[in-house]
């Protein structure tokens, strides 16, 4: 029976997340995150073949916690004030995690010479996000026309994520006032106009 590998995939990809979100991705190199590790670099070549690899991968996994997370809370949620502050709540536990999806865009991690097998998971998720919440346009607003789809976009992501961005890069807290002013905002923008 063969032996565990020493230094896994996994390892490795939280190595180089927490130098994503320290230093940023030009940080994420193969020699990196071997030191980070204390790994030698022939273990970081034998798990991902390129540094376009790594890199993708590490926007997988966090975006991949990301879901995990929201998605297992939001799904029957009734409120949309508690969904929308579902992503401050997440960024507080997995400020690393957010740093590196919030501070930076997905065009620094997911380039061009990545595998395809990693850029069609991330696909996958970014369409089930739009899938998702389509379902909460309907459950929350009764609909899911552009109207509605552009309300609860903005409410339940594009203010969580403008409350979060700015603390996370400026090293700041997340403070309880963030989480107020998202519910307040989620809770006005997905109120169901009276008839």
């Amino acid at each position: 029976m063969g032996r565990a590998p020493k230094y896994t995939a996994e390892e490795l990809v939280k190595h180089a997340t927490a130098l994503a979100a320290i230093e940023g991705p030009g940080a994420v190199t193969m020699v990196g995150v071997a030191e980070a590790a204390g790994a030698p670099s022939g273990s970081v070549y034998h798990r991902f073949d390129s540094r376009p690899h790594l890199l993708a991968e590490v926007w997988r996994s966090c975006l991949d916690a990301f879901q995990q997370f929201w998605w297992a809370r939001a799904e029957g949620e009734q409120d949309p004030a508690e969904v929308a502050v579902l992503p401050v709540q997440w960024a507080r536990r997995h400020r690393e995690l957010a740093g590196v999806l919030l501070v930076h865009s997905a065009e620094h991690f997911v380039v061009d010479d990545c595998p395809a097998a990693t850029r069609t998971a991330i696909t996958g998720m970014q369409r089930k996000t739009a899938k998702q919440l389509g379902a909460m346009a309907e459950r929350f607003l009764g609909r899911s026309d552009r109207e509605a789809m552009e309300r609860t976009t903005l409410a339940l992501t594009g203010i969580p994520l403008a409350v979060i961005r700015r603390p996370l890069t400026r090293g700041g807290p997340i403070t309880q006032t963030a989480e107020s002013l998202v519910r307040e905002s989620a809770a006005c923008l997905m109120r169901t106009p009276s008839t």
